[in-house]
């Protein structure tokens, strides 16, 4: 491969060596990698006001300082006292007491940054601006980048709140409020653009989209004849695109569907190996999922496009909104209709020479779509008459860069809460403890502003101003005030948040101004930077979505390790935004995390320890012989004696937002609980560190590998198997510490992005659509089997019919036959008996009756037969002419007479022969 004129060979670009980075870039050489030269600059062009010279003021300010925010200015005019120089750190003792509160701190924070300029005004104070400078005070207020308000009076607040609001040009306002342990944080912003928002997403690789580059090399790619080193160096994008255009011309142009076609996709990427090691083809294949899911626009990016802009919106976040706008046409004009390609690639394995290759390939692709958009760009500022150095090359390009990852944050005026009693009903259910500190500090502000009302108007009698000390009574009045009717707070939060406030209404700790300091500047400099805020994810039903900067983290882990004078026991068992960690004091003021399994201090002992009821513990002698002891009363000697205390009793441990991958590669967020019990006390004290870190951790190991076995379709059917299987897994990891798992319950499941829940969804209608199809299928089926089946009963009906109508008439064609053969025998009989009895009659001789007799006796039977049949013809209807006669008459034999011709034979007579004389029956009968 040949050096583009963009690029560096491989050797000169491992070989050159760098210039020295300059002094600053040494300084600040870890931020900049978090919020770049840009954010760098922006917080150096920055000119804070900081409304307070408080303990927790100058520690947020040190935060602040550090990093080399541009200018900042204090505005007190309070005096140091005593107790201000017992809890500043940025006072120097007592030689501060007795001066400007805000120049000593000023001083002070000067030495930790000469890059930083620091101001203090001391004749006057924020009620002062509001009320007397009129519109020259209002405009310099929003001079400034941003102002923080540390315990600013109550009606001074609400002036200042109101007077920013009103205007979208003015500064965000974050306003602090602390009171012992108690503390508050609150952003009043108008809208907040966020190009770079950190969020863990890898832009799209376009594998089902790829560009005439990508697919070029990798059809070229001959995978037969590379040698086997060469051959498992292959980076997996070409190795998918390959195999991904292979399929679809075998499959009309689409991607793998079904699952037995992914499932078959993937087959043809693992035999594509020589190896069984080949670790580039196991990526492939674990990455096969981005050739079916469609690269399209994110959602949450389509929904910025829809946010609406007008007059108001403020100056700093116009650049964003034309280049939203720039990007709207973009995905809407520019194949493939999707967002810029992105030049950054996930780690993957590949030789170098193959990975820089593939690197150039998209570096030149996002060059060339990075040009599109700014000449998009350049039509969009032109038609909206903007300056055309409105926005500058570099954040065009970090804009294109993360134009996947863009928030437009929208916010809301301080007190907004008090003011929606909707939203006090619903957090007094959901966020009950969070509402408490909210109610407490509320009040207490309240209180506090009504003193220093009466105190102005009433001194008492020595001139002097009585201390601020409310009562537990009027505090829990004020604060129930504020919630609407019908709505309570849970006794035991909203007791701790006001006892806490009555014990401490102006106490400013070091521990908690610490804490505050680092978290407060983190959101400052979010704001500055343009990165995403606010402290938290949003979701105040968990308590473990708490996001702090590692110096935060630091200052709440100082927090519970340090002493602190007069802590109440009873009434600090939670602190102020830590809002998953209890910290739990002891009689000395010395405070540390809850555990499982904790040592009984000394301190807290004497000879005689009590176990409680569900616990066992454990005594050493001078850390050895372990003796256990039961519930009830133990003797336990102090220093000599420790004893180990453990909770029997069933216990949860609750496992928040766990990322893991299905079996089909679905990157998925999974919380649950954890149900253990301690069964072997002994086990549990002696054979593990600690109980509950580890049991907690073996969970959260135990839940990742068991999701790995199971596809998204069988956990979100069947989480009871998922349950079951997980609860054997950790069950069988942990009895070896005395330790059962009784159960574990996942309590919630879900996609870890929305792109991947889309496609979710996509795949559920698609087959949704397949049951559909197929039980519609199924239904014309069963109707033409049905039709079928009747056609054939009602044939098989009608053939039996017939079949049993051709029996009948067989059956009567038969009897009747039968029954005419035996009328004939039985007339038959009766004629030859008739003609018997008549000879015999006829004969001479009675006992011997001759053949003639019978002849004679048959004759006259015939003729009276003849006889009842003339007198039947002479009755009937008939107009028939029927002729008779006899022999004598014809000359003709007696047989002759009555034969079949015998009309023919008398009219033949009558024309031949003369007139006879008639001695028989009349010739002619007419009817």
């Amino acid at each position: 491969m040949s050096a583009g004129t963009e690029s560096q060979s491989l050797e000169s670009a491992t070989t050159t060596i760098e210039s020295q980075p300059d002094q600053k870039t040494r300084r600040y050489d870890r931020q900049l990698r978090l919020w770049a030269k840009s954010g760098q600059a922006a917080l150096e062009s920055a000119h804070l006001l900081v409304l307070s010279s408080s303990s927790t003021s100058t520690s947020i300010l040190k935060n602040l300082v550090l990093p080399g925010t541009g200018q900042f200015t204090i505005l007190d005019r309070t005096i140091t006292s005593p107790s201000d120089a017992g809890n500043n750190f940025f006072l120097e003792g007592l030689d501060s007491v007795g001066k400007p509160r805000a120049e000593e701190a000023v001083r002070l924070l000067l030495e930790l940054n000469d890059g930083v300029k620091g101001h203090s005004i001391v004749e006057k104070d924020i009620q002062q601006v509001l009320s007397s400078d009129g519109e020259s005070g209002v405009q310099w207020l929003k001079g400034f980048s941003l102002i923080i308000a540390h315990n600013v009076e109550k009606n001074a607040l609400d002036q200042l709140s109101d007077l920013l609001w009103a205007d979208v040009k003015s500064p965000p306002l974050v306003i602090v409020r602390s009171a012992g342990f108690l503390a508050e944080v609150f952003i009043q912003f108008h809208e907040h653009a966020v190009i770079d928002s950190h969020v863990d997403s890898t832009p799209s690789l376009r594998i089902d989209k790829p560009f005439p580059a990508l697919l070029e090399r990798s059809l070229a790619i001959d995978f037969q004849n590379l040698d086997v080193t060469d051959h498992g160096h292959v980076p997996y994008v070409f190795i998918l695109v390959r195999v991904l255009e292979e399929w679809k011309q075998s499959h009309d142009g689409n991607p793998p569907r079904t699952a037995a076609e992914k499932k078959e996709f993937k087959s043809i990427i693992l035999s594509m190996r020589k190896k069984a090691d080949e670790e580039n083809f196991e990526e492939a294949e674990s990455q096969a999922y981005k050739c079916w899911t469609s690269t399209v626009v994110p959602s949450d990016i389509k929904s910025l496009f829809n946010s609406p802009t007008s007059s108001n919106t403020p100056p700093h976040t116009k650049p964003f909104h034309i280049l939203l706008k720039a990007l709207e046409v973009y995905t809407s004009t520019v194949p493939p209709n999707t967002l810029p390609l992105s030049s950054t690639l996930p780690d993957m394995k590949a030789s170098t020479t193959e990975y820089v290759e593939i690197q150039k390939l998209y570096k030149d692709r996002s060059v060339q779509e990075k040009n599109e958009f700014k000449g998009i760009l350049a039509n969009v500022i032109k038609e909206q008459g903007e300056d055309p150095n409105l926005i500058d090359d570099e954040t065009i390009d970090s804009f294109v860069k993360n134009s996947h990852i863009l928030r437009l944050l929208k916010g809301k005026k301080w007190g907004w809460v008090d003011e929606d009693k909707a939203a006090l009903a619903e957090y007094a259910q959901t966020s009950s403890k969070q509402l408490g500190i909210h109610l407490a500090l509320s009040a207490l502000s309240s209180l506090q502003a009504k003193h220093a009302q009466a105190q102005a108007t009433n001194q008492s009698q020595e001139g002097q101003k009585a201390d601020f000390a409310p009562s537990l009574e009027d505090l829990t009045a004020e604060a129930k005030a504020i919630l609407p009717a019908g709505v309570e707070l849970p006794e035991e939060d909203f007791d701790n948040a006001i006892g806490e406030a009555a014990r401490s209404p102006t106490a400013d700790l070091p521990n908690t101004a610490a804490l505050l300091g680092g978290v407060v500047a983190q959101e400052v400099i979010k704001m500055i930077t343009k990165h995403n805020t606010c402290t938290y994810t949003g979701d105040d039903n968990n308590e473990d979505n708490m996001s702090l900067t590692p110096s935060a983290q630091r200052s709440l882990l100082s927090l519970a390790r340090s002493p602190s004078v007069g802590i109440n026991a009873a009434r600090a068992s939670y602190v102020l935004l830590a809002r998953g960690l209890h910290i739990i004091p002891d009689r000395r003021g010395h405070v540390r995390a809850a555990r499982l399994r904790r040592e009984i201090p000394a301190g807290q002992r004497n000879i005689v320890t009590i176990i409680d009821q569900g616990y066992e513990a454990w005594r050493l002698t001078l850390g050895k012989n372990p003796v256990k002891l039961t519930p009830g009363l133990s003797i336990a000697v102090p220093v000599i004696h420790s004893v180990l205390k453990l909770d029997m009793r069933e216990s949860s441990i609750s496992i928040p937002n766990l990322p893991a991958y299905t079996s089909d590669n679905v990157p998925v967020v999974c919380s649950g609980s954890l149900f253990f019990k301690v069964v072997d006390s002994y086990k549990a004290c002696f054979g593990v560190s600690n109980v509950h870190e580890n049991v907690k951790n073996t969970g959260t190991s135990a839940v990742r590998s068991v999701i790995g076995h199971f596809t998204y379709d069988q956990v979100i059917g069947d989480r009871n198997e998922l349950n079951k299987r997980l609860n054997e897994v950790i069950g069988k990891s942990i009895a070896s510490w005395g330790v059962d798992c009784t159960r574990f319950e996942i309590q919630n499941f879900h996609p870890a992005n929305r792109e991947v829940e889309r496609q979710l969804e996509l795949q559920m209608e698609a087959e949704r659509n397949r049951r559909k199809q197929i039980l519609d299928t199924q239904a014309q089926i069963n109707v033409a089997e049905g039709m079928k089946q009747r056609v054939i009963l009602e044939s098989e009906g009608l053939l039996q019919a017939k079949s049993n109508e051709a029996d009948a008439s067989y059956k009567t064609v038969f009897r009747e036959a039968e029954a005419r053969q035996q009328q004939a025998l039985m007339e038959a009989t009766a004629l030859a008996k008739q003609v018997d009895e008549v000879a015999q009659s006829l004969a001479a001789d009675k006992n011997n009756v001759t053949t003639e007799d019978r002849q004679r006796a048959l004759n006259a039977l015939i003729e009276i037969r003849r006889l009842e049949q003339l007198k039947a013809i002479a009755k009937s209807q008939s107009n028939s002419t029927y002729f008779f006669g006899d022999k004598s008459a014809l000359g003709m034999g007696s047989s002759e007479a009555f034969g079949v011709d015998y009309a023919q034979h008398v009219k033949a007579g009558i024309e031949t022969k003369k007139p006879v004389t008639r001695q028989g029956p009349e010739a002619v009968v007419s009817a």
